[in-house]
């Protein structure tokens, strides 16, 4: 008891003094700066330093477009109606001459023939011709009429006037003959067809029961364009098809 009560006033002073911090500055400062310096030495870890990209001013600048192509012209969901026919004329041919022709060839049809008032003594072959024909008529007409069919156009106006939908008007409203206009259409199968023409080779026309009013001056195009705009709601510059429509007129007048 005696000897805690000695201890007591020397602990309550010690407990008193400042103590001493665990890691000095002095050695912190010389820890870094010695790892700066292993950091500066070591090979990859300098390539990594260096190989950090820096922002400049030059790559935070505004700059045009990188795509050279401006989409002026979209048909929307008749894309999809027609491409949707178009695959199920091809659907339904193929599956008549490949499935159903082949079984009635292989097969006596007496009792069809009576039910559809036809002779009974026509050859196996009269009635699956008939089917063929009958699947490769919408076939043919679909084929023959849509692919006029424009469901994107598309212009390559310069840099300057591809992130302005005024500069762009202005830019299609001054084209000249020699400016290029692509026209996408749909094959067989749904796939795209882009044809990419000049300015000076497109004229109006009716052809095709009013199925084509655009065509090439000096080559097979035939197309079909609602100059009076984009039938779809997507964001397209307002009033770029009028005005490349009305270019295409005022060109074809001075041409006479």
């Amino acid at each position: 008891m005696f000897r805690l009560r000695a201890l007591l006033p020397r602990v309550a002073r010690l407990s008193a003094q400042p103590r001493p911090p665990r890691f000095p500055a002095h050695s912190i400062l010389a820890a870094r700066n010695v790892l700066t310096r292993a950091f500066s030495r070591t090979p990859h870890l300098r390539g990594a330093r260096a190989a950090a990209p820096t922002p400049t001013p030059a790559s935070t600048a505004t700059t045009a477009h990188p795509n050279p192509r401006t989409l002026i012209y979209y048909a929307g969901k008749r894309t999809i109606y027609l491409g949707t026919l178009k695959l199920y004329t091809v659907l339904l041919f193929s599956y008549t001459s490949l499935l159903v022709a082949p079984q009635l060839i292989q097969t006596d049809h007496a009792d069809l023939l009576k039910k559809l008032r036809l002779p009974t003594d026509l050859p196996r072959w009269v009635l699956p011709t008939v089917f063929v024909l009958g699947a490769a008529v919408p076939l043919v007409f679909v084929s023959w009429l849509s692919p006029p069919y424009v469901t994107h156009m598309y212009v390559l106006p310069p840099p300057w006037a591809r992130n302005s939908p005024v500069r762009l008007l202005r830019y299609i409203e001054t084209m000249g003959s020699g400016a290029s206009v692509e026209l996408g259409t749909i094959r067989w199968f749904g796939r795209p067809k882009v044809a990419r023409v000049t300015l000076g080779e497109l004229r109006f026309d009716r052809q095709r029961w009013g199925c084509v009013n655009t065509v090439q001056k000096k080559g097979p195009g035939k197309w079909y364009v609602d100059w009076r705009g984009s039938p779809s709601k997507m964001q397209v510059p307002e009033g770029a098809t009028e005005a490349l429509g009305t270019r295409v007129r005022t060109l074809e007048r001075e041409r006479g």
